[in-house]
């Protein structure tokens, strides 16, 4: 039997409506017909207590939209204060041997309580004691009577009891906002929520949900903005005896008495359904031809000559018919007579599917030490003629700030499409998608993608597009795939991709394999192979990843090569098979890459670069000093680095370098497919800035003329092991420090394999390694960024008037926007007199190579961590022993080039390339 507080009788509850107990102006109130209250009204905690049993997010949702369900006892006890003479400032509620009793406070005159009592029958009263017995009329607890009584005692009553009650409301509700400041991402004033990414459901659609990996079908009552801007849809289940199966005994029997079952559930989290569903086979019990054995169970389908049956434990085993009865194989034989098939789920197109983990195989991963892999042969891709040397973008319409940004560029293998991905906004951000045709330089309509939409990855040569719900935290787990149709998105599927038990939620990336298949890495560190057009999951396999999954996926489209934490793996897609693992102790993965031939692996980790041979699975070039795990193509022999350096790995050198002509846009998402380098390039200042599309050759004749004047790349090696060096110290520290630095710098040439000598013994061929550790003998000016910069006032508006970002700190600005002299706020000149401390090595009177720290006239510095620029200034000004100790050594060292370390530059713009230089007085 429920309590009237939905509580045990033994537990007590306190309300306490404000102010402190006046124990001799206290009345007691004890209703004698609580079992009757209880009886009448609806259940309102029975959404809660159910979903606080089986779905801890589903229970969060109802927290936080229900969070006062409205009990007998809140009814209860605000009649009775409405009714009092007095104000009653003081409420208490328990339930003492069964009896729901009131306690209340302040009131002066007992005789006039019992007056006002007009809400029920007064059973019996004591003066002495001020205690009341009452049976309340049912009626007198409906909504507007207790509403009518409110507004009698006055406004504050009234608004007192209609918050009370707006915890069960069902109006739409305003976005939650903070303080009055911006709307956290992906809420707006006046949101259309059925207009995002999985939320566009009308009332009275049929829906799916799983609750504990159980489905249950329900229909759609209402869409609302929920918290955090999230899109949440209310729904009843259209039958709750499935759920009562999921239930211990006491929920059962309240959600048997309830009339309906009715929750607010994440969007994300309903399957629509095409319709009504088709009525599902009942459990019943089946019989075996000799009539000795029965079992109850649930028909699922027909396999051949025998049935397949699910038992009341949820596993299925199947059932040859002949072994059945004559009445079983009767009852089978008129399901295939009604309808090919009664349970299944017509496939149509744009139909959200329920993932299906039946028949999944699972791969399991080995680290071994020793590479057995040969690589096949593959063809060489075909790449497509292309015509079209710049596209320009559409600009989406409301931008922000700073324009549309463009977050991503993919290029189909053929190099004959792509689709751009660009985001306008600045708090409530929108994604575009253009596609382009690259071989005639037509670009289709620019699309809106629904809001609150993430694109995980486009396939331009299949135009697909995977999709997922933007999320506080990324905790969405749903997948959408849509297809880019002239102009627009059309849907092709959707499903959870959630993996079964896991303890974290949500997609961190997926990419688009096939016509079929997507690739999907959870953030449980799960990897799953989906069908995405049957929702069944094919292959998975578990990969631990410190942070964003690196993924490779060879020419042929065959083989996988995922990065992990401590290892990459080569899965074969064909057989669902782990063929190959490369160890690794690096301490994250930024990218890898695979060349066309699938002999070449390279990776690039932090500022550093590898190469690794295929055919052994031996590194065969380590490279340093690269931007922060760089973009890494292949190019014949060459890497393309970064999309900006062509790098000979073998030696290291820097070859060419690509420059772009405006400054803003070294983020250009180059890519290079075939024999040309595609990338984008931003022109235009702020709002009004556009994005286009420009392809160059590579390499163009200057860079093929370059080549051919360095002739063989050998002569440009200036050291290598077993050379002969000698090593001479020029600081100002003490003897004993000098000694130690230099004996440890000589240990690491030694262990490099080079040749140690002493000054007096060297050749005309030996080298000379420079230690220097010294204060410069001349101050130089350098810049200095501050953190809590603020830009100054540029003219005399008011301060409401000035651009938003002059309230950012200036940390907030390093990553968006233009730079330049408008930023110029953010340094700071300061002149000093610098330590050098470096290591160069010298022939004769040249400096042929250096690594260390030296400062030099006009240089920047911005701080670190936690940094004062007064830090920075201690620590240019101080001895780095520490930084010549931490130095890496190649295997052989070569000339730099003239311009920048390289032996050339092309300057790029939209329209290709500007010019070239090759060094002073070499400009092309």
């Amino acid at each position: 039997m429920r309590a009237f507080c939905r509580l045990p009788a033994a537990v007590s509850l306190i309300l306490l409506i404000g102010g402190e107990q006046c124990l001799g102006q206290e009345v007691t109130v004890q209703i004698t017909n609580a079992d009757e209250i209880v009886a009448s009204l609806p259940d309102t905690s029975l959404v809660q207590d159910v979903l606080r049993d089986i779905d801890h997010d589903l229970s969060s949702v109802a927290f936080h939209r229900d969070a006062r369900s409205i009990t007998p006892q809140v009814l209860a006890n605000q009649l009775i204060r409405l009714a009092a003479p007095d104000s009653v400032s003081n409420s208490n509620f328990a339930v003492r041997n069964g009896v729901a009793t009131f306690r209340l406070s302040p009131v002066e005159d007992f005789g006039a309580f019992l007056e006002s009592i007009d809400y029920g029958e007064v059973v019996s009263s004591d003066a002495s004691e001020r205690i009341v017995r009452v049976k309340v009329d049912v009626e007198e607890l409906q909504v507007d009577k207790l509403m009518a009584r409110a507004e009698k005692k006055g406004d504050d009553e009234a608004d007192h009891l209609d918050e009370l009650l707006s915890g069960n409301s069902r109006s739409p509700r305003a976005s939650m906002n903070f303080g009055g400041g911006p709307n956290l991402p992906g809420m707006s004033e006046n949101p259309d929520v059925t207009e995002r990414l999985g939320a566009d459901f009308a009332e009275g659609d049929y829906v799916e949900i799983l609750l504990q990996g159980k489905p249950h079908v329900g229909t759609i009552l209402a869409v609302e903005e929920g918290t955090f801007g999230k899109a949440q849809a209310h729904v009843r289940l259209t039958d709750t005896k499935p759920l009562q199966k999921q239930l211990k005994r006491s929920l059962q029997r309240r959600l048997e008495k309830a009339e309906e079952f009715a929750f607010w559930a994440p969007a994300d989290r309903l399957r629509k359904l095409p319709g009504a569903p088709a009525v599902a086979a009942e459990e019943r019990t089946w019989q075996d031809a000799t009539g000795k054995f029965k079992v109850a169970a649930t028909y699922q389908k027909r396999d051949g000559d025998a049935v397949v049956l699910k038992l009341s434990n949820g596993k299925e085993t199947k059932v040859p018919l002949a072994k059945l009865s004559d009445a079983d194989r009767a009852y089978v034989d008129q399901l295939q007579e009604t309808t090919e098939n009664p349970f299944a789920e017509k496939q149509t197109a744009g139909q959200s599917l329920r993932a299906d983990w039946s028949g999944v195989k699972r791969i399991g991963l080995s680290n071994s030490s020793k590479w057995r892999w040969k690589p096949p042969a593959v063809p060489q891709p075909k790449a497509a003629a292309t015509s079209a040397d710049r596209i320009d973008l559409d600009t989406p319409a409301g931008e922000g700030p700073f324009g549309a940004k463009l977050l991503e560029l993919s290029i189909a293998p053929d190099g004959g499409s792509a689709v751009a991905v660009m985001e306008t906004g600045h708090i409530n951000t929108r994604t575009h998608l253009q596609r382009l045709d690259l071989k005639t330089g037509a670009a289709d309509a620019l699309i809106d993608c629904p809001l609150e939409s993430r694109v995980l990855d486009a396939s331009p040569s299949e135009r697909l597009v995977a999709l997922t719900t933007e999320d506080v935290g990324d905790n969405s787990t749903r997948l959408f795939i849509k297809k880019l149709v002239d102009g627009t998105l059309e849907p092709v599927t959707d499903f959870d991709a959630d993996v079964p038990d896991s303890f974290h939620h949500g997609i961190d990336a997926a990419r688009i394999l096939d016509s079929s298949r997507v690739l999907v890495c959870s953030k449980s560190d799960h990897w799953t192979i989906w069908d995405f057009t049957t929702g069944k999951a094919v292959y998975t396999f578990e990969l631990r990843t410190a942070f964003s999954p690196c993924i490779a996926i060879d020419p042929s489209g065959r083989y996988l090569f995922a990065g992990g934490m401590n290892a990459i793996v080569v899965i074969d897609l064909d057989a669902g098979k782990q063929v190959a693992s490369l160890a690794h102790r690096f301490m994250r993965l930024g990218e890898i890459s695979i060349d066309n031939r699938l002999k070449r692996l390279a990776i690039s980790s932090g500022d550093n670069l590898y190469t690794v041979d295929l055919d052994t699975g031996n590194v065969t070039n380590a490279l340093f000093g690269f931007p922060y795990d760089s973009d890494v193509d292949f190019l014949g022999k060459f890497l393309l680095v970064e999309n900006r350096y062509i790098v000979a790995p073998e030696y290291p050198i820097f070859l060419w370098q690509y420059v772009m002509a405006d400054g803003a846009s070294y983020d250009n998402h180059a890519t290079l497919r075939g024999r040309k380098l595609w990338y984008a390039s931003r022109h235009g200042e702020r709002s009004g800035a556009s994005w286009s599309i420009s392809s160059i050759p590579v390499p163009h004749e200057a860079v093929r003329d370059k080549f051919a004047e360095l002739g063989d790349l050998d002569d440009l090696i200036i050291l290598k092991v077993n050379d002969p060096v000698t090593i001479v110290a020029d600081t100002d520290l003490d003897a004993a420090t000098e000694t130690r630095l230099v004996e440890a710098i000589t240990k690491t040439f030694r262990a490099a394999g080079y040749k140690i000598v002493a000054a007096g013994e060297a050749d005309d061929g030996a080298k000379e390694v420079m230690v220097t550790c010294k204060k410069a003998s001349e101050p130089v000016t350098v810049q200095i960024g501050d953190p809590n910069a603020k830009p100054p006032k540029t003219d005399d508006r008011p301060e409401k008037d000035q651009p938003a970002h002059r309230n950012l700190p200036a940390w907030a600005l390093l990553n968006s926007g233009p730079r330049g002299a408008s930023f110029g706020w953010m340094w700071k000149e300061h002149t000093i007199t610098p330590y050098q401390s470096s290591i160069s090595i010298r022939l004769g009177d040249k400096e042929i190579w250096s690594d260390g720290h030296k400062v030099r006239e006009g240089q920047r510095y911005w701080p670190i961590g936690k940094e004062t620029p007064q830090d920075v200034i201690t620590r240019i000004t101080q001895p780095n022993t520490e930084r010549l100790l931490e130095l890496s050594l190649p295997a052989q060292m070569c000339k730099p080039g003239p311009v920048g370390g390289t032996y050339g530059a092309s300057l790029l713009s939209a329209d290709g390339i500007v010019s070239d230089y090759l060094g002073e007085n070499q400009e092309r």
